[in-house]
């Protein structure tokens, strides 16, 4: 956007966190709540495709009263 290659994009940007500091966010709390997210979000999407799959098929994944519970599990 603003005429820079990858590498003098990535100095200044660094250069701006540290300007006005904000590395410790970034480096301590910031990334470990981010991949928890995306953890639990893809936890969730995959949970909900296998209780879709299970109900498409008409079949049991065990002999439980809830097999949309198992499946999601």
């Amino acid at each position: 956007m603003y005429g820079y290659n990858y590498f003098e994009a990535g100095n200044i940007a660094n250069s701006l966190i540290f300007i006005r500091g904000w590395k410790d966010i970034i480096g301590d709390e910031l990334l470990a709540n981010v991949l928890l997210a995306v953890s639990l979000v893809i936890g969730g999407v995959v949970g909900c495709m296998a209780v879709i799959i299970e109900d498409l098929e008409n079949s049991s994944l065990s002999t439980l009263n809830h097999p949309s519970l198992v499946a999601f599990m």
